[in-house]
């Protein structure tokens, strides 16, 4: 009822160098939403478990990934890092993204009418502060 929305942002900060040889093959959208957004978001929207017992937090996290509404393609926005030299693909040598950004939806009475919005990338904080 209070809740405007739910933010979720990651940036990867390691060697841009090391990660582009991994999201060459991979991309940001396989290595961090997939896993790593996905599973905050269980564990942030999940109900209270009834214990503690690991079977019972699965159970709650499986039922919020249920409960996620099917991501339009207008609600999402993909993007490559791009270094001082306006080389776009310098690190992936590909058109792999490695910036994702969306609105995803949960499905259920807790969370209704309520976006989660999600931000990826490489250099997301770094970048930041250079403008």
């Amino acid at each position: 009822k209070y809740i405007r929305n739910v933010q979720v942002v990651f940036s990867e900060e390691t060697s841009a160098e090391t990660q582009g040889r991994y999201f060459g093959n991979y991309g940001i959208i396989r290595d961090i939403v997939h896993s790593h957004i996905l599973q905050t978001i269980a564990l942030f929207a999940m109900e209270p478990p009834v214990s503690l017992d690991g079977e019972d937090i699965r159970d709650e996290k499986v039922k919020v990934l249920r409960s996620i509404r099917k991501v339009d393609i207008e609600d999402v926005v993909l993007g490559q890092l791009k270094d001082a030299s306006g080389d776009v693909d310098r690190y992936t040598k590909s058109m792999t993204p490695t910036y994702f950004a969306a609105a995803m939806y949960i499905d259920n009475a807790r969370w209704d009418g309520v976006p989660f919005l999600i931000k990826t990338g490489m250099g997301l904080m770094e970048n930041r502060y250079s403008r």
